[in-house]
């Protein structure tokens, strides 16, 4: 799987830079919203399909990607294309009422906007624009307060997380987002630097990123490393499946760097579920596994 591939699948968590931007059709701030009872949605990607499930939005869907597989019964929707290449005759055919897209979509939106379909852009690159799209189109969408219950629970959650990791000692993490994996070799491998996303994910779940530059998703070979030393690695490979991967194959080729704390100790995880790499409301069980890496002493009680 290509860095780039990877990217789009984040959904797309490297494309956009500023946190907290809404567009609705005309980039209309999300505070001049009003409440609407839609009943056709479509959603062009798998973040905003589990949003849509997560608020008892389901029956309302009328049409999702093919990527968008979680739940499983969003498979049974009718697909209307891909993230990046809709397919507009299904989409016009469905006659939907709302279509909800992320903001590197916009080729797709202004087409839908000639065609007199009505859009919601929300943005999925950090944490708090999960938050954040959670609340808009849960009031776009006529169901603030289950919108509100949701981002309780989640940051009840997170608090769980930072308070009993607070007072324990920081680890150093290194998250590799994509490296080559058949070959075992580590001379290039993308690791999440300041990006956002996992980035703040390591600091809620008690640890420091090793990488200290500015790059979101910087390259790294073998002797750099090395040279970072991190305690806790944690290798993302959430097509492991389709890929016909192994998980111990995959923590073991680690062992062509034993330089590193982080192999000595055996601390080297492998992230595989599905969830890992769509940065929407499962993002919270990618922090508790996060949390429970760097601390595997720590018994987490999560909240439900």
């Amino acid at each position: 799987m290509k860095i780039k591939s990877f990217v789009i699948l984040l959904s797309i968590i490297v494309s956009l830079g500023i946190v907290g931007a809404v567009l609705f059709n005309s980039a209309e701030p999300a505070k001049t919203q009003t409440t609407q009872q839609y009943s056709r949605i479509i959603s062009l990607a798998p973040n905003i399909t589990e949003i849509l499930y997560a608020l008892s939005l389901e029956e309302k869907i009328i049409g999702v990607t093919r990527y968008c597989k979680y739940p499983p019964e969003a498979m049974k929707k009718k697909k209307i294309g891909g993230y990046l290449d809709p397919n507009f005759e299904e989409i016009v055919a469905a006659l939907p009422e709302l279509v909800i897209t992320f903001p590197e979509q916009i080729q797709p939106v202004n087409h839908f906007a000639r065609l007199g379909i009505k859009t919601l852009t929300v943005k999925h690159l950090t944490i708090e624009d999960i938050l954040e799209s959670i609340m808009i189109i849960g009031q776009s969408c006529g169901v603030p307060e289950k919108a509100e219950r949701l981002i309780g629970q989640l940051k009840a959650r997170i608090k769980t997380i930072e308070e009993q990791t607070k007072n324990l000692e920081k680890q150093r993490v290194l998250v590799c987002v994509e490296r080559n994996t058949t070959a075992g070799s580590f001379d290039a491998v993308y690791i999440a630097g300041r990006d956002g996303f996992y980035s703040k994910m390591i600091e809620l779940a008690g640890g420091v990123n090793v990488y200290t530059g500015r790059i979101k998703f910087p390259k790294v070979g073998h002797e750099g490393i090395i040279a970072m030393n991190p305690d806790v690695i944690i290798d993302v490979v959430s097509d492991i499946e389709s890929r016909h991967l192994d998980a111990e194959q995959l923590r073991e080729q680690w062992g062509n760097i034993p330089e590193t704390e982080a192999v000595k100790k055996k601390q080297v995880y492998i992230f595989s579920e599905n969830y890992i790499a769509i940065p929407g409301p499962r993002f919270i069980l990618t922090l508790e596994e996060i949390a429970k890496a760097i601390h595997p002493e720590m018994e987490l009680m999560t909240i439900e």
